[in-house]
C-alpha cells in the first residue's frame, strides 16, 4: 500500500461515503471506488459494507485503520524530523 491508498482509505472512513471522499479529495467516485476494490484485492477482505449513501468498516477493515493511522502518523514524524535538520 501507498502512502496515498492510506490517506484514501482515511478519506473513506472519516468522510463516510466514497463520493464525499471523491470530493475532499479532488478524485472522481469511480476512482475512489477502484482504489478501494484494488486494496480488497491486495488484501482478500472485505473492508466497508456499502449501501447506496453509506460505508462502514468491517472487523478486517477496522484492523487496517489501525495500520493506516499508525503510518500516516509515522509518516508525518519523519518528515518533520527532516524537514527541521
Amino acid at each position: 500500500m501507498t502512502q496515498f491508498d492510506h490517506v484514501l482509505f482515511r478519506s473513506c472512513i472519516d468522510a463516510k461515503g466514497f463520493g464525499r471522499a471523491a470530493q475532499r479529495l479532488h478524485r472522481s467516485a469511480a476512482t475512489i471506488s477502484s482504489h478501494i476494490a484494488r486494496l480488497e484485492a491486495e488484501t482478500d477482505v472485505v473492508l466497508f459494507l456499502r449501501d447506496t449513501r453509506n460505508i462502514v468498516l468491517t472487523c478486517e477493515g477496522e484492523r487496517l485503520e489501525a495500520y493506516a493511522c499508525r503510518i500516516l502518523r509515522l509518516h508525518g514524524e519523519a518528515a518533520e524530523s527532516f524537514s527541521q535538520a
